[in-house]
């Protein structure tokens, strides 16, 4: 007999919803942990907003130059911007 394992990972925002799996958890018999979210605080989050302001990559982007992927990409259909009116 081959056992498998899987494992899901939800993310309910409303209270009533997350109740309900987990009563189905419990009537399934089936083992779970609760993760709890932390809350940032208003200095955590600008913080961490100011990280990314000030965000610098160390070496050039590994598919290379992006407009030149984006044209590359599209040269062989018409996009509706495209047309003249």
């Amino acid at each position: 007999m081959n056992l498998m394992t899987m494992t899901l990972q939800l993310e309910i925002s409303d209270p009533q919803d997350a109740e309900l799996m987990l009563s189905l958890a419990r009537r399934l018999n089936i083992p779970f942990s609760q993760l709890k979210q932390k809350e940032l605080t208003k200095t955590e989050r600008e913080k961490a907003i100011e990280r990314i302001r000030k965000f610098k990559a160390t070496a050039p982007s590994s598919f290379g130059d992006t407009l030149e992927w984006q044209i590359r990409e599209r040269e062989d259909r018409t996009l509706p911007f495209n047309e003249q009116k």
